[in-house]
């Protein structure tokens, strides 16, 4: 979304499959409708309706097409979720939080008056505008949640104008880039990821997992040890700065928050702040991730295939049960000791963590 227009736009990988730009923007829709400088209900339901008239000839056409992952970008996406992170909430844009942003706008009055947390200066004056438009997208194609692209307009075209391959999985690409270019162990971050995900599968119900995190957990795993390159003893802060300050092609602000998050605690005391800082899942689901991945990590620490136990999970609202084979903590008592340890740690931050030994009987 623009001053002067809004384009959408649908398509697989980089190719796009339907293109449509219409007239109008933030800029233009603050002209029409907010002239007056009033927020009221009024002004936003006239700039709804209008927004919606223009969408409706292509609506049933985008609809019938469909789609699996919404994006937005520019300002107004930006906005929206500088005040979403500001306030606490996660990056999933909905049409219920747009519309108590709306509410908010409206207790304001004045457009001079608009004061929202996580609002800035330079972006108020059409906020109100732009959210009209958001508004009536969401409702004239029945959007159920939006996520904000790490680009726009001008980084799209340049990367139309690179004449390289462009693979479908963006995501998958930067993960094997960085991979290479901070020498990671190819193997042991596959058999990280491997047991994360047998674990993920077998928690997933119980804690209400979906395939965002199922994604955003694999991508951990891929890039828990880039942090070596730099320094053994810290590698886990080194690789969350690393995380920080790359640029990952794929992955939203919020995500790459939350990865630096996961690496920053994938193993020794539990950091709950950094963790708290993230927006790109609702807390409970972060922390569920934090877990998965800690004991991939630790079951997957002698980075052989053929040690790795015949172990279950079994998950309820908070607490996490390890079902180990019969004597298994006996005869691995280097490992039994750190997972001892970490029992300790996940305790700490009040995460109920227990083994268990199947019986002689059901060995």
């Amino acid at each position: 979304m623009g001053g002067g227009s809004t384009e959408l736009v649908t398509g697989i990988g980089a190719k796009a499959t339907q293109l449509f730009s219409l007239e109008m923007g933030c800029v233009t829709w603050l002209e029409k409708y907010f002239s007056d400088r009033t927020l009221t209900e009024e002004n936003f339901t006239q700039a709804e309706l209008a927004a919606h008239a223009v969408i409706a000839p292509i609506a049933d056409t985008l609809k019938n097409h469909g789609w699996k992952i919404c994006v937005g970008a520019s300002g107004t996406v930006q906005a929206i979720q500088e005040i979403m992170i500001a306030q606490g909430m996660d990056e999933l844009i909905t049409l219920d939080k747009l519309q108590q942003l709306k509410y908010k706008a409206i207790q304001c009055h004045k457009l001079e008056e608009l004061e929202i947390e996580g609002l800035t200066f330079e972006r108020a004056l059409v906020f109100p505008s732009g959210l009209s438009i958001l508004i009536a997208i969401f409702k004239a194609l029945s959007i159920d949640n939006m996520t904000l692209a790490g680009g726009a307009l001008r980084e799209g075209l340049v990367y139309g104008m690179l004449e390289l391959p462009i693979e479908q999985d963006i995501r998958a690409r930067t993960l094997r880039n960085i991979q290479r270019r901070f020498q990671v162990d190819i193997e042991q971050a596959a058999r990280v990821s491997q047991l994360a995900e047998y674990f993920f599968l077998q928690v997933s119900k119980n804690w209400q997992l979906d395939l965002r995190c199922r994604d955003l957990l694999s991508s951990a795993c891929a890039l828990h040890e880039i942090g070596l390159s730099v320094d053994f003893r810290k590698g886990p802060e080194h690789a969350s700065y690393l995380i920080t300050n790359l640029d990952l092609p794929g992955f939203t602000p919020a995500q790459k928050r939350l990865l630096a998050a996961l690496l920053r605690n994938q193993h020794g005391p539990v950091d709950l702040a950094t963790l708290s800082q993230q927006n790109a899942l609702p807390m409970q689901q972060a922390y569920h991730l934090c877990r998965l991945l800690r004991l991939a990590i630790l079951f997957a620490s002698r980075r052989r295939d053929d040690t790795l136990p015949a172990l279950r999970l079994h998950a309820e609202t908070h607490s996490l049960t390890i079902v180990l084979p019969y004597r298994w903590l006996a005869e691995h008592p280097l490992r039994a000791e750190n997972l001892q340890q970490e029992v300790q740690w996940q305790g700490y931050v009040n995460w109920p963590l227990k083994l268990e030994e199947r019986n002689s009987s059901n060995n």
